[in-house]
Formats: structure tokens, sequence, C-alpha cells
């Protein structure tokens, strides 16, 4: 349910133009949650192969991406981008 509601508070946020950093966190939130709940009665990254995949893939798109974003939201959005990464992992793991 944290997950969820991160992530829906993370849509109502983006919906106003002035609050894009506050829906990047909420999303930010919800992926760390959607980890968590990946990594129940699991050891941490059990495919290493689909970790570098997706760490791989993550700075390939952060670096085509790089120049679109402002100076004040590069790390904001690396992180968010780290964190996708690392959930997609552990849900490949898990599968």
């Amino acid at each position: 349910m944290l997950a969820l509601g991160c992530a829906l508070a993370g849509d109502v946020l983006l919906l106003m133009p002035d609050r894009f950093l506050s829906g990047v966190a909420a999303f930010l939130l919800a992926h760390l949650a959607y980890l968590a709940l990946f990594k129940q009665n699991l050891p941490w990254f059990p495919s290493r192969r689909a970790l570098a995949a997706t760490l791989l893939l993550g700075v390939v798109v952060y670096a085509v991406v790089w120049n679109g974003v402002p100076p004040e939201l590069r790390l904001p959005i690396g992180l968010y981008v780290i964190a996708i990464a690392l959930m997609a992992a552990q849900a490949i793991g898990r599968a």
C-alpha cells in the first residue's frame, strides 16, 4: 500500500508544474518500497546479470537525456534512474 500510495502522490504532484521535484521524490519512494517488496524471502539481486544489465541501461538512458536535464535536477533524476534500475533488477531476479 505504501508503494501504491507514493505512486499516486507522484502522479498527483506531477500534474502541478511547480511540484516536479516533489513528484519525482514520491515516485522514488514508491520504487524503493517496491524494491523492498521484491526483496522479501530472497537475497539482494539474485541475478547479477540482471543487475548489470539494468544499471547499464540506466546509464545509457541517463546519458541520452543528460543535456535536457537542468543542472539542479541532474542529481535527483540520477538517483531516480538508479532506483528504477535496482528495482527492475530485483524484480527480474525474483522472476
